[in-house]
C-alpha cells in the first residue's frame, strides 16, 4: 500500500496535478455489490495526498448496500431498507 501511494504521488507530480478531485455520481443506481466494490476501490485512494472524492448517492441506498454486504452490522438510527422496484403492467 505504501508503494502504491508513493507511485501515485509520483504520477501526480509528473502530470503536474496539484489536486485530483474525482466525482462519482449516481452510485446509488448501481447494484448493491457494485456500489460496495466501488467504495472499496475508492478507499485505496483515501489517504493519498492531494486526492479528494465527491460521491453523489442516495444515503438510504448506500446503507442498504452496506447492510446487504455486511448483514451482521448492528442496527442504526437511520433507514435500513430500500424500497423494492416492481414492474408495472
Amino acid at each position: 500500500m505504501h508503494a502504491f501511494r508513493e507511485e501515485f504521488a509520483a504520477l501526480l507530480d509528473a502530470a503536474k496535478i496539484k489536486r485530483l478531485v474525482v466525482m462519482v455520481d449516481d452510485l446509488d443506481r448501481c447494484l448493491p455489490s457494485t456500489a460496495i466494490s466501488t467504495l472499496e476501490a475508492i478507499r485505496l485512494f483515501l489517504f493519498v495526498e492531494r486526492t479528494a472524492f465527491i460521491i453523489g448517492a442516495d444515503e438510504a441506498m448506500i446503507e442498504y448496500a452496506v447492510r446487504d454486504h455486511f448483514p451482521d452490522l448492528p442496527p442504526s438510527s437511520g433507514p435500513v431498507t430500500y424500497p423494492e422496484t416492481t414492474s408495472r403492467s
